[in-house]
């Protein structure tokens, strides 16, 4: 199958069992959805190998080539007899997995949370709307909100969230979730932190001592 230089944003290849190769480089699959594709590939064990061509590292213009897939999601495709490799034929190990912000709420899904993140590389998972920069409103499709990407700026208060994890956050500079419904808030590895509301919540205990800056 060849699917390269398209404008995909997913990719589902559950019912292609007798596949032996794939071009897909040059797309625009996030590291989310990529967990997808990974997840939906049947497995190949003790079949030929399927060459999966799916990353370009020299594209002709700036933004051809989006596709992410991590060191893990790598490892999973291998483990299923698939060989990952680049436009020139190198084998692709993947790249480290962007850090990932884990928020729980006691909305349900179909509720409204207002919020404001901003960073690089965003994606949501837990959420219907885009994420973007700038205060808005999102619509939850679950309790459990995941963020990944790199986010230099997080606003969310008065969402009854009462779990926030912002584990690897290290480009995180400033934090406001004054006041909410916190329990649990884990700020390891925010070394560029320099700005924390996080007033009026329901902590118990609180760990600062990745926030150096």
């Amino acid at each position: 199958a060849f699917i390269a230089a398209n404008q995909l944003t997913s990719l589902d290849m559950s019912d292609c069992s007798s596949l032996t190769k794939l071009e897909m480089y040059s797309n625009h699959i996030n590291s989310t959805n990529m967990e997808s594709f990974v997840a939906s590939l049947p497995d190949r064990t003790g079949k030929d190998a399927c060459s999966i061509k799916i990353f370009n590292p020299a594209p002709s213009t700036a933004g051809e080539e989006t596709n992410v897939i991590t060191t893990t999601q790598v490892a999973a495709a291998t483990a299923k007899n698939y060989s990952l490799i680049t436009t020139a034929g190198t084998a692709y190990a993947g790249v480290t997995p962007p850090p990932v912000v884990t928020m729980v709420t006691s909305k349900v899904a179909g509720n409204t949370i207002q919020m404001n993140i901003e960073g690089s590389g965003l994606s949501i998972d837990g959420s219907s709307t885009a994420v973007s920069n700038g205060m808005k409103w999102y619509t939850l499709t679950g309790s459990t909100i995941k963020v990944t990407g790199n986010v230099t700026k997080l606003e969310c208060y008065s969402c009854d969230m009462t779990s926030l994890d912002l584990t690897g956050q290290s480009s995180l500079t400033y934090l406001d979730v004054a006041p909410d419904a916190l329990t649990s808030l884990t700020l390891k590895g925010c070394s560029a932190l320099q700005t924390a509301f996080i007033a009026a919540n329901q902590l118990t205990s609180l760990d600062m001592s990745d926030c150096s800056s």
